[in-house]
């Protein structure tokens, strides 16, 4: 296990070390949007940035999975996938915008709510192409250059997007200068390819993109319905109640997705393990994804017990008066990311290891069951409703994940994967609970609880890390290049 431990601590490392710092970042503006926007312009924000992120799952088409899974595989792939796939995007994400904007004029939304939508579309086509690079550097499991690159791009496009909110702009100023950042991103990308990879000749085959969509179609179809489990619930908030309870959802849901990034950047660290690896072998499969399962939920589940104890004072402190709503849903959301940490993870290695209608009958199957719960739901409770739906739609991801992942693991030891989490969540609520009216110390004292209780339950576990972390970090690890 030490050399795929150390594969996927490297890659995880130089994946969430550069997201902590732009999410931190990228809090500082969550909280300036909410304070300037308000609640209705932030819920119009939102439902673009939704409608954003349906387009990119869309218009994606799953190809950076693929490409990530085949590079692993032969390193020479990339040579022949990263034009076309760039390529396919971008004619995908144009003709998705123009599709969705019609929609939303069907549908009698605002015209600053089209505007927006044209603007973020455009966003999603540039920043498509660019992530076509970072498939290749995590493929190659050469994560050193993504932390190169994705540090300076994520830092340029908030500071423009702070800096039109400071110039007096508002959600379409921000979404334009997101905009800008993007153009100026994308040709540095791919400089950092040429020089750090191969000199890839650009050569683009469209003769051979129906076989690399039928390729790619499984991603595409799991990862479109994956984010429509994600955003549905703030459009059908936006058709079913108003701005103003969109905003309240989305003040909530926009510090889950804070800390969402941990869980995406394991998962996709893991990838190539869950690719390669095999049940039984040395290293073996299955204690890459116990690995993987027990470290995310190390991870999430105090921002889960934060979210849970101190909703009021957090909402309060960060956005203010006019999102009193939003205490109430915070709870849901919280315990909401546990649940997609682990259905995450174990869904990762579905789509990477079964059959592409086995991933696809899942996803297709929780939006289902999301819809339904938010239809019922949202006419009761609003906002408060949408993130019930969540987490219960989260946690029958997460249990069926798992059972579709037994027929390639054998039976998963759960007690080992979550024992530390629930000692020290417990021993964290209690001390958290008994200074909730104090925000900071409240925050500062229950972190130290579950560090300290964390360390004490897993030490057996622990002992070892250090030095698996020494050796993830050497170069050596790392493969080479094309």
């Amino acid at each position: 296990m030490s050399s795929s431990g150390a594969r996927l601590l490297r890659s995880a490392a130089l994946r969430i070390g550069p997201e902590i710092l732009t999410r931190l970042a990228g809090f500082v503006l969550l909280i300036a949007l909410a304070r300037t926007l308000g609640p209705t312009e932030l819920g119009e924000y939102a439902i673009a940035v939704a409608f954003a992120m349906i387009l990119w799952s869309v218009a994606g088409l799953g190809i950076d999975r693929l490409a990530m899974r085949e590079v692993a595989r032969d390193a020479q792939a990339a040579r022949t996938l990263v034009w076309d796939m760039s390529a396919l995007k971008a004619l995908f994400a144009v003709s998705g915008t123009a599709l969705f904007v019609g929609g939303i004029w069907l549908a009698g939304m605002s015209d600053r709510i089209q505007l927006l939508v044209v603007l973020a579309g455009m966003r999603v086509t540039v920043s498509l192409v660019t992530v076509s690079v970072f498939s290749v550097f995590q493929g190659l499991e050469r994560m050193e250059l993504y932390a190169r690159l994705i540090i300076p791009i994520r830092l340029g496009v908030i500071a423009s997007q702070l800096l039109a909110l400071a110039l007096g702009g508002h959600a379409v100023a921000v979404i334009a200068a997101e905009l800008a950042a993007e153009l100026v991103a994308l040709p540095c990308a791919y400089l950092v390819l040429r020089r750090a990879i191969a000199p890839l000749p650009v050569r683009v085959a469209p003769r051979g993109w129906p076989r690399l969509v039928r390729q790619t179609a499984p991603f595409g179809l799991q990862e479109s319905l994956g984010v429509l489990v994600f955003r549905i619930d703030a459009i059908l908030l936006g058709i079913l109640a108003t701005s103003a309870a969109v905003g309240i959802y989305s003040a909530g849901y926009r510090l889950l997705e804070a800390v969402l990034f941990v869980v995406y950047a394991l998962a996709a660290a893991a990838l190539p393990l869950f690719a390669t690896l095999q049940r039984g072998g040395s290293p073996s499969l299955e204690r890459a994804l116990g690995l993987s399962l027990r470290v995310g939920i190390m991870l999430t589940t105090p921002v889960a017990v934060a979210l849970w104890l101190l909703a009021g004072p957090l909402v309060d402190a960060l956005f203010g008066p006019a999102y009193a709503g939003t205490a109430g849903v915070l709870p849901w959301l919280g315990f909401a990311l546990v649940a997609i940490a682990a259905g995450h993870i174990a869904g990762t290695l579905v789509v990477v290891r079964l059959p592409g209608r086995v991933a696809v009958a899942l996803t297709a199957s929780a939006l289902a069951f999301n819809v339904s719960l938010n239809i019922v739901l949202i006419s009761l409770y609003e906002a408060r409703g949408a993130a019930a739906a969540t987490l219960a739609t989260e946690v029958a991801v997460a249990i069926a994940a798992v059972l579709l992942a037994r027929p390639l693991i054998g039976r998963l030891a759960l007690i080992p994967v979550v024992r530390g989490s629930l000692v020290a969540g417990a021993l964290m609520a209690a001390v958290t609970a008994l200074l909730a009216d104090h925000l900071l110390p409240a925050l500062l004292a229950g972190a130290a609880t579950y560090a300290v209780a964390l360390a004490v339950v897993e030490r057996s576990a622990l002992r070892g890390a250090g030095a698996l972390l020494r050796e993830a970090m050497s170069p050596s690890v790392a493969r080479g290049p094309l």
